[in-house]
């Protein structure tokens, strides 16, 4: 079996949490939503491609740097309004806070793999490294660059099923509980840290939810388990898809 490997590296990268409020946070990685997102924009699908698509793709990721938060906070002004004073009326706008939380200068390592005969890795391949739509982390404003100590950014790779007990990768909540201890890499490390992350789309457009999925997030962290469980392996690398 043929799966892909992707060293993604960015200036900044914003993956927004989905709820709405006047923080705009953003996870720490790109979670399976996003990438298969930018995956269709290298293959120059429509939305409804994407999103019938989704459940397909088999993702993986390993945070390798999660670079520095960046906090911006701008004002917002809206309409006109008239405040009674005794003589006159004095005019004022509206106005309130809005803060978006960015990563900079994240790199992350992403596995994929596809679930289907239609559409074969060579095609994605070929997509990523000649894309149709420009590729973003995320939204419009922070691009995908390649890794310049990796120029192939975009690598295919055999990949076999197999066990394995050790993970850099990011875990399922289920799996992850099954851990015996953890190690930490380097020196600089984020502990794990459960969350959870979009992972498919149900409905289409304003009844459309995210379907979320609790996963353990880490870096700079080797996570050892008590059993070997059914993996993926990327070359020597275990890696978790899902």
């Amino acid at each position: 079996m043929i799966g892909i490997r992707l060293f993604v590296g960015g200036i900044f990268s914003f993956f927004r949490v989905p709820y709405n409020s006047l923080l705009m946070d953003s996870y720490l990685f790109p979670p399976k939503t996003t990438v298969v997102g930018m995956i269709g924009a290298a293959l120059g699908w429509g939305e409804e491609n994407v999103l019938d698509n989704i459940d397909k793709f088999k993702y993986g990721l390993i945070i390798k740097n999660p670079g520095e938060r960046v906090i911006e906070t701008a004002t917002i002004f809206g309409n006109w309004e008239y405040t009674p004073y005794p003589i006159t009326k004095i005019m004022n706008y509206k106005s309130y806070p809005i803060t978006k939380i960015m990563n900079y200068k994240p790199f992350y390592e992403v596995f994929i793999a596809y679930d289907n005969k239609d559409l074969d890795m060579d095609k994605i391949y070929n997509a990523l490294n000649d894309p149709k739509f420009t590729l973003y982390l995320g939204d419009s404003e922070s691009l995908f660059y390649a890794n310049v100590k990796h120029p192939k950014f975009c690598e295919k790779i055999e990949i076999n099923k197999g066990f394995g007990n050790e993970f850099e990768c990011i875990l399922p909540s289920e799996i992850y509980n099954k851990k015996e201890r953890i190690e930490m890499t380097t020196k600089e490390f984020i502990p794990p840290t459960e969350i959870k992350i979009p992972i498919n789309f149900t409905g289409k457009g304003k009844n459309r939810k995210c379907v979320l999925k609790n996963v353990f997030y880490y870096s700079g962290v080797k996570v050892k388990l008590k059993e070997p469980v059914e993996t993926y392996h990327y070359g020597k690398q275990p890696v978790c898809l899902f």
